[in-house]
């Protein structure tokens, strides 16, 4: 999408109340919590500048930048380790509005770029993952109803199914949970949304 936004927005009638991405808890398939993450934000949008991810023992593990431009699009994030050690950054390129590919460069994580493709609607359609060489190595299919993304289909190099993502959304149309699954259906785990209105 175009910004990081998208999924984690809403506008709410009839009082009009927006609200924002606060936090997000990462369960295992026992729903026993794994780590979640917090957003900060500097002004009163919904444009967050840092996530700060702690596993469930509240020990602080990593955290995330994010710089934009005048446009409020996303043109770059930094990853840390706890400590300050640089992970990686990921570079946002657009064709006017729209994402087109994100380069992700770091010692720890590899090189690798992603390529974006839509819909004449404008939503999301497939995301490729490339190497460093421009091998393919995965990509994503994304399946929407009445315009609502419900489902993103994951594939290795050689276009095997080796997950997939249920999204579940609340009466305001805000992402609430995200179920991941094997090939065989076996649930891995899921993530819950919190949000807060600004």
């Amino acid at each position: 999408t175009p910004t990081n936004t998208s999924n984690f927005t809403a506008t709410i009638t009839p009082t009009q109340a927006v609200y924002r991405i606060k936090k997000i808890n990462s369960y295992d398939a026992d729903s026993s919590l794994m780590a979640y993450t917090v957003f900060t934000y500097s002004g009163n949008n919904d444009l967050y500048d840092r996530a700060d991810t702690y596993d469930a023992t509240n020990t602080f593990l990593t955290y995330t930048l994010y710089q934009y431009d005048s446009n409020n699009l996303l043109i770059r994030d930094d990853a840390y380790l706890n400590g300050g050690i640089l992970v990686s950054h990921r570079i946002y390129t657009y064709s006017g509005n729209v994402l087109q590919r994100v380069d992700n460069y770091g010692d720890m994580t590899g090189t690798s770029s992603y390529s974006f493709y839509y819909y004449s609607s404008g939503n999301v359609s497939m995301v490729e993952n490339y190497d460093s060489s421009g091998v393919l190595q995965s990509y994503r299919e994304y399946i929407y109803s009445s315009g609502t993304l419900i489902r993103i289909n994951k594939y290795d190099g050689a276009s095997n199914l080796t997950s997939y993502t249920l999204y579940t959304y609340d009466s305001n149309n805000l992402v609430i949970r995200t179920d991941d699954y094997d090939p065989s259906d076996t649930l891995m785990g899921y993530n819950t949304y919190e949000y807060e209105p600004y």
